[in-house]
């Protein structure tokens, strides 16, 4: 795939936003990797997005229960052994 100025302005955000946060000690190469990895990840998290739009749009939601939500995610990290 050729290189558009769009991706090449993506990938100088990303590297800038590691350099700025103290992440230099990495390769061009292990940082291109990275940045690839990053761009899949948010790929797959905008699918699953346009996926849980399209299912709200249909109606096969219902409202959103924040203390349900919390209490899940509370559920999931200490399952990981995250404590807070």
């Amino acid at each position: 795939m050729p290189l558009t100025q769009q991706e090449l302005d993506r990938f100088h955000e990303f590297v800038s936003a590691r350099l700025s946060n103290g992440f230099a000690r990495l390769s061009l190469e292990e940082t291109l990797r990275e940045f690839r990895e990053y761009q899949a990840e948010v790929a797959s998290l905008n699918a699953v997005l346009r996926e849980s739009a399209e299912e709200a749009r249909q109606g096969k939601c219902g409202p959103l229960d924040p203390e349900r939500l919390k209490a899940e995610i509370r559920e999931e990290l200490a399952r990981e052994g995250i404590v807070g």
